[in-house]
Formats: structure tokens, sequence, C-alpha cells
């Protein structure tokens, strides 16, 4: 195999490596978005899991008083 045939070869698998990363990156980046928006919607609803446990025991204090 010639010189020029084994850089051709190289760098055809270098452009491979590279398109294969970009696209990586790529998931990478969707799939952090994705487990921060899955991240504020577990924190929002623990937040109004909490103020319905609050407004209950409320409004069993004011049953009993």
């Amino acid at each position: 195999m010639s010189k020029v045939n084994k850089e051709e070869k190289r760098d055809k698998e270098l452009n491979a490596i590279k398109e294969k990363s970009v696209e990586l990156e790529k998931k990478l980046s969707e799939t952090e978005a994705a487990l921060a928006k899955e991240k504020d919607d577990y924190v929002r609803l623990m937040a109004e899991f909490e103020t319905f446990r609050r407004r209950t025991a409320e409004e069993k204090l004011a049953l009993v008083a």
C-alpha cells in the first residue's frame, strides 16, 4: 500500500471519528438537558407534595380544634 493510500485511509478514519465525536457530544447535550428537565420536574413535584402534606396537617388540626 502506498504512502498516499495510507494517508487517505487515515484521513477517512479521522473524519469518521470526528463525526462520531460530534454526534456523541450532541447526544450528551440532549441527555443533559433532559436530565435537567426531569430534575426540575422532580423538585417541583416534591415541593407540591410538601405543600399538600402541610395543608392536610393544618386541616386535621382545624377539625380537631
